[in-house]
């Protein structure tokens, strides 16, 4: 599963409900600058999801909430690609 600037709008109870079964890899993006998000989500996610195979969080230098710099989309489409074909190349 991959999460880009995952939101709480649902709230906790759902968020937690969602996740806590799942075992499979987990991928969390936020940019570094994202004032909508930010790192604090992104631990929230972290902590939330106690129970997959694998779990990364990304930080996506200068970057905001809506990766608007033409790189990040090519950073999002390469990430994408990594995590749902080649889940091993995470490690590198």
């Amino acid at each position: 599963m991959l999460l880009i600037a995952p939101s709480g709008d649902v709230g906790p109870r759902r968020i937690i409900a969602g996740l806590k079964g799942y075992t499979g890899q987990l991928v969390i993006l936020v940019g570094e600058k994202d004032e909508v998000v930010g790192r604090d989500a992104a631990c929230l996610f972290d902590e939330i999801s106690p129970a997959p195979s694998r779990k990364q969080i990304l930080f996506v230098p200068d970057c905001d909430h809506f990766f608007t710099r033409e790189d990040h989309d090519k950073l999002l489409e390469e990430t994408s690609v990594r995590v749902f074909a080649e889940p091993e190349a995470l490690q590198q």
